[in-house]
């Protein structure tokens, strides 16, 4: 990849797309940051909240966009960045020990790429694009996967702010091994983890090349939303992409999902040498957790977040 075009890969909101959002969100982004602000002096009166440095959150990027997911509202933006915090110990294999040195965890990268487009597209909507680079599966390595699109997004939603998620991917090289691994169990996780650490508004997800053994387990992803998300799910099984792009134009995705941008594994790897950048900090964000027992009031357990064991109630996000 020619590094001096690595920079036209990081998104960055235009001075259009900002003018843009803001007018369909109905505030100011300075606004929205001044808000973030105040969310972040909210944690540090919260006694089971970690206390946070100030610089942690970026000029309070992170606090800022959850306030503007969250329909610009205080209230519900604190339980969301509480949430944040609180499922770290109830999913600590995906939320904690995120090294990006760590050696199974960087072999486990040679095998998946996924990263964000650079531009919004005209719905205002963030693309990620990600996939198995080949058939080479080992129960660790969903694990791996996981942990690294969620260090993604975490630096990602620092400086970037959409009004919605395309997530498009390619099942192309997926087998019965990796079809295995999606139990029950993980899956729910997985999704709690995106729906309400992470807060993602999917605007569509998009299963491409997806072989027929995947059909279970995308039919009980359905499930496990609400119906409205749900409905938003498209499989696309033997059209390729051609389907696909019904959906989201060419222009706002990877050249490798027939599309008009960069490569995608140009723009993983460009993301894993940025978190590489960022290990310090995924090493000190460990130690930012909630003390359950300075909380006011009831304790949040695992059954809060995720459902009782056995059981696969639809997420109730918005």
């Amino acid at each position: 990849m020619d590094t001096t075009n690595k920079k036209n890969i990081f998104p960055v909101n235009t001075k259009e797309e900002k003018e843009k959002l803001s007018e369909a969100l109905g505030i100011s982004l300075d606004e929205i940051f001044c808000r973030g602000s105040m969310l972040v002096e909210w944690t540090h009166n919260q006694p089971h909240l970690p206390c946070v440095r100030e610089n942690f959150y970026k000029s309070c990027g992170f606090a800022g966009r959850i306030f503007a997911r969250k329909k610009m509202s205080m209230e519900r933006a604190k339980n969301s960045i509480d949430t944040y915090y609180t499922m770290k110990a109830l999913a600590p294999e995906y939320l904690l020990n995120r090294d990006p040195a760590n050696q199974q965890f960087r072999a486990s990268m040679e095998h998946y790429n996924v990263a964000p487009m650079p531009q919004l597209t005209d719905r205002l909507t963030r693309v990620y694009a990600l996939r198995a680079v080949d058939r080479e599966f080992s129960p660790h390595m969903l694990t791996d996967w996981s942990k690294y699109t969620m260090m993604l997004v975490d630096i990602q939603q620092w400086d970037d702010l959409s009004l919605a998620e395309e997530v498009v991917i390619d099942l192309s090289n997926i087998t019965l091994q990796h079809v295995v691994a999606f139990t029950p169990p993980v899956l729910k996780k997985l999704v709690a983890c995106y729906l309400k650490r992470y807060s993602f508004k999917p605007h569509s997800i998009h299963f491409v090349n997806a072989p027929s053994i995947a059909d279970a387990t995308l039919s009980l992803l359905k499930t496990m939303v609400k119906t409205k998300i749900a409905n938003r799910i498209f499989i696309h099984s033997k059209e390729g992409y051609s389907t696909l792009h019904h959906h989201i134009s060419p222009k706002y995705l990877p050249k490798d999902f027939d599309g008009e941008g960069p490569e995608l594994k140009d723009m993983h790897d460009a993301y894993l040498a940025k978190i590489d950048s960022y290990r310090e900090w995924f090493l000190e964000n460990d130690s930012y957790v909630v003390r359950e027992e300075l909380r006011q009031g009831t304790p949040i357990s695992y059954s809060d977040v995720f459902g009782m064991e056995g059981s696969f109630r639809r997420m109730t996000v918005d």
